[in-house]
């Protein structure tokens, strides 16, 4: 579930496939968002909050299906990183191009972003393997104006 409560911050409650803690499957666990250009996770009861990055304007978060990885926005790029905030990834990569608002594929294998690869002026959306490879263009709307895609 994605909550936004103002609009200027995003958060996430993920249920993890496996629980660690021993707890039942399924149960809402921990709470992933960007604040101050840095994400935090924390249980959702609002205990044990942990920085995970340093501030470098890290934003658009999602949770992998599994719940062992965060995808995210960060300068114009698309990361991917553990759920502990280690062996962060830059998929993207691009100079002078913007890729942001990734989405996790229901299968865990893929991520969706938009972005101006083209330099056509526009935004269009992006399908990219989750461990990295060249983006490719999906066929759609070429406008400044594209929602967060979503799978």
């Amino acid at each position: 579930m994605t909550l936004a409560a103002d609009g200027s911050r995003r958060a996430i409650v993920m249920d993890p496939a496996e629980d660690a803690t021993g707890g039942p499957v399924g149960v809402p666990r921990s709470i992933a968002f960007s604040r101050n250009g840095a994400i935090y996770v924390m249980n959702v009861d609002g205990s044990e909050l942990r920085q995970l990055t340093s501030g470098f304007g890290d934003f658009e978060l999602d949770w992998s299906p599994d719940g062992r990885r965060l995808a995210f926005s960060r300068r114009g790029d698309v990361l991917v990183m553990d759920a502990d905030g280690s062996h962060v990834s830059n998929l993207t990569e691009t100079p002078r191009a913007i890729e942001q608002s990734p989405s996790w594929s229901p299968d865990g294998q893929h991520i969706v972003f938009k972005g101006d690869l083209e330099h056509d002026g526009g935004l269009h959306l992006y399908v990219i393997e989750a461990e990295g490879g060249d983006p490719t263009l999906i066929e759609g709307p070429t406008s400044s104006v594209v929602s967060e895609p979503d799978w």
